[in-house]
């Protein structure tokens, strides 16, 4: 199955995801929910997490849930504090918090299905599904590969490598370009940084 096939799929899987939210929450809250727990289901199968589920995260007490993510990367952890993720979990129904849980744990988003760049065109693709949000602008996709190309056709490949930096690099898209498609000899150093936490930590984590 094509990338593209397989990220339009897990996309839609994502957005059905939103629907479960509809009477506890409001349209612009439910990326608080829903894409930093796809990012811990992407660490989760990519074995980085220690054991902690996003599925169980979702239902464990609150507590709890605080104390476990110690065992993922810093990046995340913050994003978590930064979307006030507990406080809005807590105001979900039970019903609906067992629902979500399935439904994330049922998602497949691994290494062997999804690359980096894969998975974070997903969350691109994910996050424009569920955004309410205006003044958010996205790179077409055509445009930073083109842009990959031509920095890897230059002579700083040739002289050691080169050094990319994207100081709005969204959800990283355009960073992946070259990364997933990088060839051999010295590797592209890749750097971004983002306005919000939210952003780079999503980033951060597709770098899986």
């Amino acid at each position: 199955m094509s990338d593209v096939k397989t990220i339009a799929e897990c996309a839609e899987s994502v957005w059905a995801i939103g629907d479960l939210l509809r009477r506890d929450l409001r349209l612009d809250e439910y990326n608080r929910v829903i894409l930093p727990l796809v990012a811990l289901k992407r660490l989760e199968q990519a074995g980085t997490t220690k054991g902690l589920s996003a599925a169980t995260l979702i239902t464990s007490p609150r507590g709890l849930a605080q104390s476990a993510w110690a065992s993922v990367p810093t990046e995340l952890a913050d994003l978590l504090d930064s979307l006030d993720f507990g406080s809005t979990i807590d105001r979900l129904d039970n019903t609906v918090k067992t629902r979500l849980a399935d439904a994330i744990g049922a998602l497949d988003l691994g290494p062997d299905r999804l690359s980096n760049k894969a998975a974070s065109d997903l969350f691109e693709l994910a996050a424009r599904g569920l955004s309410a949000e205006g003044g958010e602008h996205w790179t077409p996709p055509d445009v930073t590969r083109l842009v990959a190309q031509l920095v890897r056709a230059g002579d700083a490949r040739k002289d050691g490598g080169a050094i990319v930096y994207d100081p709005a690099c969204g959800l990283g898209g355009s960073l992946f370009q070259f990364d997933e498609h990088d060839v051999e000899g010295p590797r592209v150093t890749l750097c971004g940084q983002e306005s919000t936490k939210r952003r780079s930590g999503f980033a951060s984590s597709a770098r899986s």
